[in-house]
């Protein structure tokens, strides 16, 4: 996602919400036009056999992530894998 999303602009930071069921990734761009530019370009498209949703968030988003150095369980693997095909 973050090369995708760097084609649009300057990408401050990726975060992937992985103990979200519907994997929420969120994209921090440096400006806006760079974040307006992206969402128009992905939202609706399919990446790994999945539609995708794209908004812009005027609040922090609350999700849940795994904490820093927190390993993944064999049903979450099982999940990444089956998005990344």
């Amino acid at each position: 996602m973050r090369e995708e999303a760097e084609k649009h602009g300057a990408v401050t930071n990726v975060t992937l919400f992985d103990q979200e069921k519907d994997g929420i990734c969120t994209i921090r761009f440096r400006d806006f036009e760079a974040a307006e530019s992206f969402r128009a370009a992905t939202h609706g498209r399919s990446f790994a056999r999945v539609k995708l949703e794209a908004w812009l968030a005027e609040d922090k988003p609350k999700f849940k992530k795994s904490a820093r150095g927190e390993e993944l369980d064999s049903e979450d693997e099982a999940r990444l894998e089956k998005v990344a095909q």
